[in-house]
């Protein structure tokens, strides 16, 4: 739970600080959008460009999508561990139910988390077969 719960939190960190990054990014290229079309825009335009630029690869980089989910994920198995720990911490259940509960979860979280990283990783390239060349 422990391992979870450390995920959670790293990557809702993650997610937040290049959240913030890439919008503190975009609201300065606005100030000098603005600052540019009052002041004239030979200073200005060139750092408007390269502030929208920096605005867009903190937020690619961070990859908030897959640090979110995996924020949601962690989270979501925390709750479940708590869950199966609380069902045995009695004593109403016996050790092989105990085992047999946790690894089913572990095995459909990771089964969840391949499925995943299928959709999400491009597949690699196949080589020329010799008949086409």
């Amino acid at each position: 739970m422990r391992y979870y719960a450390n995920g959670q939190a790293e990557n809702e960190r993650g997610a937040r600080r290049y959240r913030v990054a890439g919008f503190a990014a975009a609201l300065i290229a606005a100030i000098l959008g603005v600052a540019g079309s009052n002041f004239g825009q030979g200073w200005f335009a060139p750092w408007v460009g390269v502030m929208t630029t920096v605005a867009a690869a903190a937020t690619a980089y961070g990859l908030l999508d897959r640090r979110q989910y995996l924020a949601g994920a962690y989270g979501a198995m925390v709750t479940r561990l708590s869950r199966i720990k609380e069902l045995f911490a009695d004593g109403a259940g016996n050790l092989a139910a105990l085992v047999t509960a946790t690894e089913d979860l572990l095995q459909s979280e990771h089964g969840a988390w391949v499925e995943r990283m299928t959709q999400t990783i491009a597949p690699p390239r196949t080589a020329v077969s010799e008949a086409t060349r």
